[in-house]
């Protein structure tokens, strides 16, 4: 497996506008369920351990050429994904440790 990083926000689409802003090795897929565990929400007192179900998954693609690295002083493109979420109660999270 790779160690390259990609940017990502999970956006829980619960209408309060609840995102998660992280860095992954994979993508997780629509259908996928996913346990979040947030340090700052640990911190700030609230629960910190997410259960979700993906929805959606977004891709958000930067195209660098040779003719562009110099202007836009990057080296490389950038891939930014947007994993839309719904909070999911199954049994099976009940389990993990």
């Amino acid at each position: 497996m790779s160690n390259l990083q990609i940017n990502a926000t999970i956006i829980e689409l619960d209408g309060n506008k609840t995102h998660y802003e992280v860095r992954l090795e994979w993508i997780p897929r629509a259908g996928e369920l996913i346990n979040l565990y947030s340090s700052k929400d640990d911190v700030e007192d609230y629960p910190p351990n997410h259960h979700y179900k993906v929805v959606q998954v977004k891709h958000s693609i930067d195209h660098i050429t040779e003719k562009t690295k110099a202007v836009l002083r990057s080296q490389e493109g950038s891939h930014f994904v947007n994993i839309y979420v719904k909070n999911y109660t199954d049994p099976l999270f009940n389990n993990e440790q």
